[in-house]
């Protein structure tokens, strides 16, 4: 279980005892953690304003309380964006009951947002474009994606700031573009980055494990479009998944 998903489970552990405190001991036992890493935790969605209230001492313990009506956590864009993708990748691979009860917690983040919040992410949810699986040769040659460049690709597409890339094709020719990223392609685990190539003055596809280096130019900004748009090869040979 991975933290954002304990942070839920611990909101609706204390929502599901009502006014009955909840020892940190408990706790940490419950979700296979230290006292040290509910202390944390606790802290983190406090600072979200979630009313977590606590006694000290041994017969003491935490709780929701009453006046508790927000989400369980405050979500970012990237966050949301990230639940979202663990969603719609989870999704393509299985069917049933899983898939539809996902949908349903998927439905419920996205109204839990201010409506301001959730227009930003909607608009960038329409950026991303979820594929079939890539091929066989592809897969075998795909490399991990270096965090740092996932970060600073990911900002780029949410800010729409120019990002400029070092990268190596698969000749082995290394050059350095200036990108606008409109927005990705997941063939998971290949993932495209789809931009408006400055140094090519086209649109181009790049992928992020073959990406050296990313930088976003916090000067450059630019009007994101739906990537769909530039690349008409993905409605052509049908490599959107739907549904």
């Amino acid at each position: 279980m991975d933290r954002l998903e304990r942070l839920y489970e611990i909101i609706e552990l204390l929502r599901s005892r009502g006014v009955t405190p909840v020892s940190v001991d408990e706790l940490a036992h419950h979700f296979g953690v230290t006292q040290r890493t509910v202390f944390r935790d606790i802290s983190t969605l406090r600072d979200r304003d979630v009313p977590i209230h606590g006694e000290p001492g041994r017969a003491g313990g935490v709780w929701l309380g009453d006046e508790y009506t927000m989400p369980p956590v405050g979500l970012s864009i990237g966050e949301a964006i990230g639940l979202w993708l663990a969603y719609r990748i989870g999704a393509a691979a299985t069917t049933g009951l899983p898939g539809d009860s996902l949908s349903t917690a998927m439905s419920k983040v996205l109204e839990s947002l201010p409506s301001g919040q959730r227009a930003k992410y909607a608009s960038i949810l329409d950026r991303i474009v979820v594929g079939i699986p890539p091929s066989t040769a592809t897969l075998a040659e795909v490399n991990p994606i270096p965090s740092a460049i996932y970060r600073e690709c990911e900002n780029a597409i949410v800010t729409s700031y120019r990002l400029r890339i070092d990268y190596l094709d698969q000749r082995g020719n290394f050059t350095q573009r200036d990108v606008d990223p409109h927005g990705v392609l997941i063939q998971s685990p290949v993932w495209y980055l789809l931009t408006y190539d400055h140094l090519r003055d086209a649109p181009r596809m790049f992928r992020l494990d073959r990406l050296q280096h990313a930088t976003i130019d916090p000067v450059l900004s630019f009007q994101p479009i739906d990537p769909r748009a530039l690349f008409k090869e993905i409605s052509e040979h049908s490599i959107e998944l739907t549904g």
